[in-house]
């Protein structure tokens, strides 16, 4: 009987076909599961937002005691515009910094 008509034959054909389909389907699916994994790494990475509420802290503070210390130089009578400036400009620097540091991080 030839390979054609052997039914034991054809078994074993199909038998290896579906063994190697399935050897590649399973190569597939390892890549795509590591595809995906790296996908929700990413997303995790871009949804964990920084806490920063420290920071935004210190800083609403140091507005704050700055607004306080220009009402109490206003109320002065010895305020000169340039002493205003000065104090303004020395308070402003602290609220800069801590602005600049907060970006840089």
């Amino acid at each position: 009987m030839d390979e054609a008509g052997d039914p034991a034959a054809a078994f074993e054909a199909l038998r290896v076909r579906i063994e190697k389909f399935a050897a590649d389907f399973a190569r597939v699916m390892t890549v795509i599961r590591k595809g995906v994994e790296f996908a929700l790494d990413q997303i995790e990475r871009r949804v964990t937002p920084a806490d920063n509420s420290a920071e935004l802290g210190r800083m609403s503070q140091n507005k704050t005691a700055t607004n306080e210390r220009l009402q109490r130089i206003e109320q002065s009578p010895r305020s000169t515009a340039r002493s205003i400036m000065r104090v303004s400009l020395s308070a402003s620097e602290g609220l800069v910094q801590s602005a600049v540091q907060q970006l840089e991080r």
